[in-house]
């Protein structure tokens, strides 16, 4: 039973996931973002986060690099806040759906879902995060990850001499000659999303949704599977 329903969440979350793909290609207003975490990239310790956005015009690979090696909530999203930021701006996107895997620690738990509610209300968007089953987040994040840790090797290897300080001086040393669109952020950007977060108690179940919605009129939904009813949330801000 336990292998069937294991088997389940994989199917109904893989079909969430390329659902939110098909609505952001299809609607201006939309777009889907799928991430992942690197490991550290051993020539800094530096971290990367990347992955893949689509939109109805653009659809393109990502990498966020960083000295700061933490991979909590809040250093995940200090590394999309610019790429959300100029979705808003730039492509007047309303609706943004992330997918990801459902580590605990990074991504699937209260400090996530504040945040989503908290940016929600402020930007007056619809934000949705799809976790896929455990294990099976794998994906198209893993090969920009791969080609991005191509480029850094090849980009050191062509000038041994060059001395790299941080994750910025990689940043700029390949950006030019890579269509993946590239981010920095640091300590100090994962420090402000921390103290900007909403101090909120365990929202019961956290650990078994597989999807999260944070609507732009504030109210919090989320789901156990992608194809099962919305049950809102309620939080608890603590003093």
């Amino acid at each position: 039973m336990a292998l069937k329903d294991h088997l389940s969440r994989c199917h109904e979350q893989f079909k969430a996931a390329k659902a939110a793909k098909s609505a952001a290609k299809e609607d201006d207003g939309t777009a889907t973002i799928q991430l992942d975490w690197s490991e550290n990239y051993t020539l800094k310790q530096a971290r990367d986060e990347k992955g893949y956005v689509w939109t109805k015009n653009e659809s393109f690979s990502f990498g966020s690099l960083s000295d700061d090696t933490s991979h909590m909530s809040e250093s995940a999203w200090a590394a999309i806040k610019e790429l959300v930021e100029n979705l808003i701006r730039q492509k007047n996107i309303t609706t943004i759906n992330i997918i990801s895997d459902s580590p605990v620690s990074q991504f699937r738990n209260k400090t996530t879902i504040s945040i989503m509610k908290k940016y929600a209300e402020e930007e007056k968007i619809n934000l949705k995060w799809i976790f896929l089953e455990s294990g099976h987040g794998k994906g198209v994040a893993d090969a920009v990850g791969a080609a991005l840790k191509r480029k850094f090797d090849e980009t050191i290897a062509f000038d041994p001499d060059n001395i790299y300080r941080n994750a910025l001086d990689l940043m700029k040393a390949v950006e030019s000659s890579s269509d993946i669109k590239l981010f920095v952020y640091g300590t100090d950007d994962i420090k402000t999303v921390k103290e900007s977060i909403p101090n909120i108690a365990t929202v019961k179940g956290t650990a078994s949704f597989h999807e999260v919605f944070a609507a732009d009129d504030e109210t919090l939904y989320a789901k156990n599977i992608s194809n099962e009813k919305e049950k809102k949330l309620k939080t608890v801000t603590k003093k």
